[in-house]
């Protein structure tokens, strides 16, 4: 009888140690599928440039946070594998957390994108308008001018989601203002 207690004791003991150092890869690829998960229909439901701002910035934070917590959760050996990994399981672990984010960075990214082209358009639009009167030889009408320096501060306040490709259209087009409005010496 002590013999058969000894023998499952060990083979207690067997499951106990295999599951402490199970590998973690399916438990840290659900915690990251939720959490992407969960900051998509955060992002989604953002329909305003300001807050949308502050979801990305705040995001950033939370993306370091979880990371560290991860770490902490599943603790990493001294070659930065998480306890339980191979160095090639870490690899693929790795491989699969970089799609899981540049599937949520497309979301991002297009949701700047939403965002973001409608002041884009209104800058671009009342710069065509300058470029219109100018071409006229009419002198500025205040009003566009007014319009003007609005929507520059309202891209400009927003700066920091705007996406490459809108980003090229202001620049061409604030280079057209630099043209309009040259700045003097004296300035």
């Amino acid at each position: 009888m002590k013999k058969l207690t000894l023998i499952l004791g060990a083979v207690v003991l067997g499951f106990v140690l295999s599951s402490c150092t199970k590998n973690p890869s399916e438990t840290i690829l659900k915690q990251v599928n939720d959490f992407f998960t969960q900051a998509e229909a955060k992002i989604n439901a953002i329909d305003n440039a300001a807050d949308l701002v502050n979801f990305v910035h705040s995001f950033a934070d939370e993306k370091e946070q979880f990371g560290q917590k991860l770490d902490e959760t599943f603790g990493k050996d001294e070659n930065g594998i998480y306890k339980g990994m191979t160095a090639e399981g870490m690899e693929q672990l790795m491989n699969s957390i970089s799609e899981r984010a540049t599937e949520y960075n497309k979301i991002e990214y297009a949701k700047c994108g939403e965002i973001m082209q409608p002041y884009i358009e209104k800058f671009d639009g009342i710069v065509k308008a300058l470029v219109a009167q100018r071409e006229a030889g009419e002198e500025f009408q205040d009003e566009t001018v007014d319009q003007l320096k609005s929507a520059y501060e309202d891209i400009t306040n927003y700066a920091d989601i705007v996406p490459e490709e809108l980003a090229n259209i202001f620049y061409a087009d604030d280079e057209i203002v630099t043209q309009l409005f040259p700045k003097t010496e004296e300035e």
